[in-house]
């Protein structure tokens, strides 16, 4: 009985303080956050994301609170397993600043990207744009990213301190001038699967 009771308690402490989270988030946060341009939001949240994920405690604290493991949610498929059904999408960690903080944030695999083959510094700005009519956001970035050699390196780095779920890469042309035509799409996309292939980094790409 007092195991239950312990658990019982544990269970409304940590109840308790994810609404905390989500009304300071709904009443306080978000209408400061919605007072600047969302690119900006977008940038600072992925530099603070990757700065806490260097740090076991801060890990650890978002594990206690949003890590929520069930075995009725979990699976795995084609010898990858599954802790949860859901991840951060594509487009998101586009700078693969969030990989050491996502598996505390109760995902079950992580995605990065899109990545091309070469760097491309994305469309002309606005790259974010808010529609609170529809409540949603219009995205402009126009796949903006480093290249897919200095992501596998950066990769390398970060993956020594081993990721705990699988890693999902997005691909896609390189958004340029200079591949206009279908041998040279093909050629791009090529280089970039050989050499994810020669890293042995990924679990699945898309």
């Amino acid at each position: 009985m007092r195991i239950i009771r312990r658990a019982v308690v544990f269970v409304l402490i940590e109840n308790t303080m994810l609404t905390i989270i989500s009304l300071c988030y709904q009443y306080t946060l978000k209408p400061i956050l919605f007072l600047f341009d969302p690119s900006h939001v977008h940038h600072r949240f992925g530099e603070i994301g990757s700065f806490l994920g260097k740090f076991k405690i801060a890990r650890f604290l978002f594990w206690l609170l949003f890590a929520k493991k069930n075995p009725s949610l979990s699976q795995t498929i084609d010898g990858l397993h599954y802790d949860a059904p859901c991840s951060i999408a594509a487009g998101f960690d586009k700078d693969v600043q969030l990989i050491e903080i996502s598996p505390s944030l109760w995902t079950g695999f992580h995605t990065i990207g899109s990545l091309s083959a070469k760097a491309y510094a994305g469309n002309p700005g606005p790259w974010l744009v808010r529609l609170p009519s529809d409540q949603s956001i219009l995205v402009n970035y126009g796949l903006k990213n480093r290249g897919i050699d200095a992501h596998i390196s950066h990769l390398h780095q970060v993956m020594q301190q081993g990721l705990q779920q699988p890693l999902w890469i997005s691909l896609a042309k390189t958004n340029c001038a200079e591949i206009c035509d279908r041998n040279q799409a093909i050629e791009d996309y090529c280089y970039s699967l050989i050499q994810l292939q020669k890293s042995s980094l990924w679990s699945v790409f898309e």
